[in-house]
Parts: structure tokens; C-alpha cells; sequence
């Protein structure tokens, strides 16, 4: 009687579970690091279309204060699928609009769809003295 080596068809049943479209994975930023003794942290997002800003405008610079929006969390998501894969990330929980001195900015992750490039930052930043224009 001959025995048949299951490991194939193991490794055929792997492959075909994992490369089902609608697989989808989700996870969050915290990567955050108090180094520069800001009193809080955040993630805007800013888009570019043909090398010019829209929206908001130019993302903020270190040393600028500014009321350009800022939200608490930023989610990634991934999809993966048998002929396809796509990340996306999701801002959540604004923080309230005031005017707040950028102490570092830096761009954690960048899609693209359609000609316009949404870029993702995560910023540390001091409350502003200054009032809200």
C-alpha cells in the first residue's frame, strides 16, 4: 500500500488561505519618542497634487506656529489579496484647533491614488501663546 506525503498539499492549503482577497491586517502608530521635551504629539496629513499643496496648504516646518490641523491617532491598514496589496492610513480624534509651535515633524508614510500624494506626519509640538487667527 502506498502512503501519499501530505506536505504539498499542506503547503498548497497555506498559500491559497493567505492569498484569499479581503485578507486585511490593521495596526497603530506609536512610535513616538518625547526627545525633544514637547508637551504633545500628534499626526497631520497634507496632500500634493503636480508639486502643488492643497487643502492646508505646506506642511508645517520646525520652529513655525501654526493652526494647521492635528489629530491624536493615526491608523494603518494593509490589504492583501492574490494579484493585490494596498496600505491606507486613517486620522482619527482632533485635537482642538489652536495655534501650537512645531518642535519636529516627521513624514511616516505616503500613498497615492489618482495623480494626488497624501503625505502622513508625526509631529511634537508646544501649545502656542499666540491667539488663533
Amino acid at each position: 500500500m502506498r502512503r501519499h506525503n501530505p506536505i504539498p498539499l499542506v503547503c498548497i492549503s497555506i498559500f491559497l488561505l493567505l492569498s484569499q482577497p479581503g485578507c486585511f491586517f490593521n495596526a497603530g502608530v506609536s512610535t513616538v519618542r518625547a526627545t525633544t521635551g514637547a508637551s504633545g504629539t500628534g499626526f497631520l496629513t497634507a496632500i500634493e497634487r503636480n508639486g502643488q499643496w492643497e487643502g492646508e496648504g505646506r506642511p508645517p516646518q520646525v520652529g513655525d506656529e501654526t493652526d494647521y490641523p492635528l489629530y491624536r491617532r493615526l491608523q494603518k491598514e494593509a490589504a492583501f489579496g492574490l494579484f493585490v496589496s494596498g496600505k491606507d492610513y486613517i486620522v482619527s480624534d482632533p485635537y482642538p484647533r489652536q495655534r501650537r509651535r512645531i518642535m519636529a515633524i516627521r513624514e511616516v508614510g505616503v500613498t497615492s491614488d489618482n495623480g494626488k500624494t497624501q503625505h502622513y506626519y508625526e509631529v511634537e509640538f508646544n501649545p502656542s501663546e499666540a491667539p488663533l487667527r
